[in-house]
């Protein structure tokens, strides 16, 4: 019997198919997230990209009126030892109101991780809050774009 123990017991320690092709597929763009810049105060909101968050009508207005988005995007799986010019993260921000307005296009290296293997990189949307905005986060390989994560700003305005 305390040999099949050993046996179970390397059996559980050794990672699976599944383990192994989550290892191998390296860095992606995990999360993204958004907090209002509140111009009267210079704090930051709440996460309006959380499920939970139901204040985006006229965010321009008002005691925490904000006239700009701070996005933090979250890459996840990054080797401690990646090159900060290996990886890249480009996020596309377009206000799809009555017309199609592009806000903003910015590339930046990722940086080192942490211990979790993750970091974060921000980019900052300036004049949002009446129409919605859509957010394209791309990790960048050298020339070969991996899957883009999308988000909406549900912003706007009104009486």
């Amino acid at each position: 019997m305390p040999m099949l123990g050993f046996v179970l017991l390397i059996a559980l320690a050794a990672p699976s198919a599944g383990d192994e092709q989550r290892q191998d597929t390296g860095p992606a763009v995990s999360a993204i997230h958004a907090r209002l810049f509140h111009n009267k105060t210079g704090q930051l909101s709440e996460d309006i990209l959380d499920p939970q968050y139901r204040g985006g009508w006229n965010t321009v207005a008002g005691p925490n009126a904000a006239n700009a988005t701070v996005i933090v995007v979250e890459i996840s799986g990054v080797p401690p030892e990646a090159a900060r010019s290996k990886y890249a993260v480009k996020l596309v921000a377009r206000e799809t109101g009555r017309s199609v307005k592009l806000l903003l296009t910015s590339t930046q290296p990722v940086p080192l991780s942490n211990d979790q293997g993750k970091a974060y990189l921000p980019f900052l949307i300036h004049q949002t809050g009446c129409s919605a905005v859509q957010l394209t986060a791309t990790l960048m390989t050298g020339q070969k774009p991996g899957k883009p994560i999308e988000r909406t700003l549900t912003f706007s305005c009104g009486e």
